[in-house]
C-alpha cells in the first residue's frame, strides 16, 4: 500500500513540475486557461500526500515494531489496514487545512508561471507549520525505528538463524528508511534561502527519492524481493527458456551419439 501511494504522488506532482519548466510551458498552458482549477487540486493534494506519505510511513514503521513483538500481528494488520489508510486520508486532508497555499498564475508577457505571493505572515505560518509537522513525522519514526532495534535483538538470541536473518533485515530497511526521509527535515531548513525555482525543483528531488526509496531499499536488503522480481522478469525467463532448450537440445544430441 505504502508503494502504490507513493507511486499516485509521483504522478500527481507532474503538472507541478511542468508548470516550473520552461520546457513544460507550451503543455501546461492550455489546462490553465480552460481548467484552472485542476493545477490548484493537483496542488492541494501534492501537500495532501506530504501527510499522507509521512503517516504511512509511521504506519510501516509501526507494523514493523509489532511483527518484532507479536507474533500474529499480520492477521491484525491483513484486517484493519484499509481502516488504518482511510483514517489516514482524512487525517491528511484535515491537517492540509491549516496551510496558506498560493496560486499559481501565467505571466503572458515573460511567458512563465510565477506563484501569487503571501502576506509575511502567511509565510511565516507555512514555514512552522511544515516544521512542526515534519520534524514531528521524523521523530516519531526514529522513536518507533530504535524501538523496534531494541525489540529485535532482544528477540535474536532466542530465534532459529532463518528468523535471525529475517529481524536483520527488517532492522536495514528500518534505519536506510529513516535516514532517506530526513531528508526531507533537510529540504525545509535550507528552503528559505532558495530560489522559489529552484526550492520546488529540489522539493522534487527529494520527493521522488522518498517516494520511490523503499523500492530500491527493498530491492538491496530483501534476497526474497529480488527472487521475485527476477522470476517475473519476461526477459530473464526467456533467456531461461533459451537455455533450457539449448540445454536440452545438447542432452538430446549426446545421446544420439551415444547410440
Amino acid at each position: 500500500m505504502d508503494l502504490v501511494l507513493n507511486l499516485f504522488c509521483w504522478m500527481n506532482t507532474w503538472p507541478n513540475r511542468m508548470v516550473f519548466r520552461e520546457d513544460g510551458v507550451e503543455y501546461i498552458l492550455p489546462i490553465y486557461e480552460h481548467f484552472n482549477v485542476a493545477l490548484y487540486i493537483s496542488y492541494y493534494i501534492m501537500n495532501v500526500f506530504l501527510h499522507i506519505q509521512s503517516f504511512s510511513s509511521i504506519t510501516v514503521c509501526i507494523h514493523r515494531l509489532s511483527t518484532a513483538i507479536y507474533e500474529n500481528s499480520n492477521m491484525f494488520w491483513s484486517k484493519y489496514f484499509l481502516l488504518v489508510y482511510l483514517f489516514i486520508l482524512v487525517y491528511s486532508f484535515l491537517a492540509t487545512q491549516l496551510l496558506n497555499l498560493n496560486k499559481v498564475e501565467f505571466d503572458y508577457q515573460l511567458r512563465a508561471f510565477r506563484p501569487t505571493l503571501l502576506t509575511e505572515e502567511q509565510r511565516l505560518e507555512n514555514r512552522l507549520y511544515l516544521r512542526f509537522f515534519i520534524a514531528g513525522y521524523l521523530l516519531v519514526i526514529i522513536f518507533i525505528g530504535s524501538l523496534t532495534l531494541c525489540k529485535v535483538r532482544k528477540r535474536l538470541s532466542n530465534e532459529s538463524s532463518q528468523h535471525k536473518s529475517l529481524l536483520r533485515k527488517m532492522s536495514q530497511i528500518t534505519i536506510a528508511h529513516t535516514c532517506i526521509y530526513a531528508l526531507l527535515l533537510l529540504w525545509q531548513i535550507a528552503s528559505p534561502f532558495l530560489v522559489y525555482n529552484n526550492s520546488v525543483n529540489v522539493l522534487m528531488t527529494v520527493s521522488d527519492m522518498i517516494m520511490f526509496s523503499m523500492a530500491y531499499i527493498l530491492l538491496i536488503f530483501d534476497g526474497n524481493v529480488r527472487s521475485a522480481i527476477r522470476d517475473k522478469i519476461p526477459f530473464t525467463i526467456m533467456i531461461r527458456g533459451r537455455v533450457s532448450d539449448i540445454q536440452s537440445t545438447h542432452n538430446d544430441s549426446s545421446r544420439v551419439i551415444v547410440m
